[in-house]
Order: C-alpha cells, then structure tokens, then sequence
C-alpha cells in the first residue's frame, strides 16, 4: 500500500474485540473483529481464522487491519492516487489564546484575571521565600484551550525558623586527687 491514507487501531482489554478504522481521499470504513455473546472470551489469531480463546491475542493492527487494506486495495485499483487535504490551523492548534502570566501577582487578582479570560482556576499552596499569597508558579503557561484549569502555586511565606537549643554551659574543671594507695600484704598498715 503506497496511497496517502490515515487509520487507526482499537484494541478492547482481554482482546475481546479489536478494530481498525481508516481513510482515503475517496474512502473511509472501518473493520471490527468481536465476539457478541453475553459472556465473551478472547479472540485468538495464528493458525486459522480468529477464534474464541480465554487469553486472547487479537490487536488492531493484525486481522482488522489487514482486512481494511485488503479491501481497500482491490476499491481503488483503477482510481488515481490523490493527497490527502491539508489540516487546517485551527485543528493543530485548537481555539487556544495566550494564558496571562499571573506570576508574582497576589492570588485574588492572578485568580481574576485568569477568570476573566476564560480559564477554571485551582490554587496549591506551597512553601516559599516569597511573601504569602503571591503566586510563584502556574501550569499551564503559554497557549491553552478557554475552560482549561490553571493550576496557581500559591506562597504561604517562607518556612518557620527552626527552633535550636542554646549550647549547654561547660561545668568548671573539677579538682581530683588522687586514690590513696591500697593496704597490701607488703606494705605496712597504717598507723591507728
């Protein structure tokens, strides 16, 4: 297959159905291979035509596909070769406008403008240097679709100092002295 065409490929979990959806410049169709009964199994390919299975093996890109090709090949075998339209702007980019930069602004006028503009606004609060209140990050920045949620990271103020124990006071030296010697078998005794 050499023609300009788009497609894609639809697997459901446990493989109990998988499709394949394409298109030409003349045509579009969809293939899907599934198993309609109340309980279904898997569907299993190699060897022979699908089949039910309790593990399942069937992707989009296997028996759909080459069904969709397959048919497609033998609709436009005398038809010219024709490129596909070109996407309009608008589908690449969405209906998006420039999201205001509200960084370092206090939380209730970035939250206005933000509002004003067309966007959902939720706040996080986060550990900051900066003063609170002031917003210190948003997500997204940029160009994004109106309705979209901007997410502000909001300062609650730099951190409390942590709290240090003063040094404890060295005790003055103390003066030893020195054991007097034991009384032992060769030294005498000590007069009483």
């Amino acid at each position: 297959w050499k023609r300009p065409m788009m497609g894609k490929t639809g697997t459901t979990e446990e493989y109990k159905s998988a499709a394949y959806l394409g298109a030409t410049p003349d045509y579009a169709g969809a293939v899907q291979v599934f198993n309609d009964s109340t309980s279904p199994k898997g569907i299993c390919i190699g060897g022979g035509p699908p089949r039910l299975c309790p593990e399942g093996n069937i992707y989009g890109g296997t028996v759909p596909a080459a069904t969709w090709f397959d048919t497609m090949t033998k609709v436009h075998a005398d038809l010219p070769e024709k490129p596909l339209p070109q996407v309009e702007e608008r589908f690449l980019r969405g209906d998006g406008q420039k999201v205001p930069d509200v960084v370092g602004s206090a939380v209730d006028k970035a939250s206005a403008m933000l509002r004003d503009a067309g966007y959902q606004v939720t706040t996080v609060s986060v550990s900051s240097p900066r003063p609170a209140g002031a917003v210190v990050a948003q997500s997204p920045q940029g160009v994004a679709v109106r309705g979209t949620p901007v997410t502000l990271s909001v300062s609650s103020g730099p951190p409390a100092p942590v709290a240090t124990a003063p040094p404890a006071e060295a005790a003055p030296p103390q003066a030893t002295v020195p054991p007097s010697p034991a009384p032992g078998p060769s030294s005498p005794a000590p007069p009483r």
